[in-house]
């Protein structure tokens, strides 16, 4: 199986035609014929049928069709890999990323990734847009006004926010992600390994990260007590030292902002609140925005 054959191959399912595609190749059709069949043998599948309108595809032929675009596109990613790093600065020549963003856990924590980047390569200029909600961020990446949108979502919820967009957009997992409770060591008064909310209920306040909106909560009639939406981290931080609130953020945040032997985290078991980050970007978007995206994704599982 060669490169060539699976190239052949995957144009010939764009053209529909052995003739077509000799042209586009530059290369006779008998050689077309010839090194579809060669790949045939050496599969032992039938690939195409030939008529005289054309030619269509078996089922195994779809699936040879499937496997070629995937391994195409691995190709390409091997190539552009390559040329960012031959060609450092020239990969981003005059390239300008918009990243539109919904959450302060992105908007913190990017500058940091973005700095952690600089030192091993260039990188292209990036603008940030900070975005009330999802709805305005697929908005905005849909109609070209960002180039990548960066969001934190319940991941029940993500897949319905981008149906109307399906055609346009793409989305990309950054990392999976947990609520965890998190407060101030002083008020924690026990060895559970999931915190119990109702054990604190009629005690404490409790605080979100703004990922999940303060009705998700009030509808559990558990989450009685006040609840105060925030994507203040130093409000959070003031809220566990002096008021011994429970504050429920994803476990990233908690990672990167009270990560310490001052507070603890414990896991908020309920599937329904866990998380994705996610990239959000047009589905023809250019091999840079790509490859950004992909280095975003890289440095946050470093994280």
């Amino acid at each position: 199986m060669r490169m060539d054959q699976l190239n052949c191959l995957v144009d010939i399912a764009q053209t529909g035609s052995l003739t077509s595609t000799a042209k586009r190749l530059f290369v006779s059709q008998q050689a077309v014929s010839k090194s579809i069949k060669q790949l045939e043998e050496e599969l032992g599948v039938t690939i195409l049928i030939r008529t005289k309108t054309g030619v269509t595809f078996t089922e195994d032929g779809i699936a040879v069709v499937e496997f070629a675009r995937k391994v195409l596109a691995e190709q390409d990613n091997l190539l552009q890999n390559f040329q960012i790093m031959q060609n450092g600065g020239q990969f981003w020549k005059n390239q300008k990323i918009v990243i539109g963003t919904t959450s302060s856990i992105a908007n913190v924590i990017l500058p940091d990734i973005v700095a952690e980047l600089m030192t091993q390569q260039t990188l292209p200029t990036i603008q940030m847009m900070a975005l009330d909600s999802l709805d305005m961020l697929l908005e905005q990446v849909a109609q070209g006004g960002c180039d990548i949108g960066l969001t934190a979502i319940r991941t029940t919820v993500l897949p319905e926010k981008i149906a109307d967009y399906a055609e346009i957009l793409e989305t990309e997992s950054l990392m999976h992600d947990e609520f965890v409770v998190a407060m101030n060591k002083r008020f924690y008064n026990g060895c559970e390994t999931c915190v119990d909310i109702n054990m604190y209920m009629n005690a404490l306040v409790k605080t979100s990260y703004d990922i999940l909106s303060s009705n998700d909560i009030l509808a559990e009639k558990r989450y009685s007590a006040n609840i105060i939406c925030s994507n203040d981290a130093d409000f959070h931080r003031s809220m566990m030292d002096k008021t011994g609130a429970l504050t429920m953020m994803s476990g990233l945040a908690y990672r990167f902002y009270f990560s310490n032997k001052k507070y603890i985290a414990l896991p908020y078991e309920d599937e329904r609140f866990s998380l994705v980050h996610a990239a959000i970007y047009r589905r023809d978007a250019s091999p840079q925005i790509r490859e950004f995206v992909a280095m975003i994704r890289r440095e946050m599982y470093m994280k």
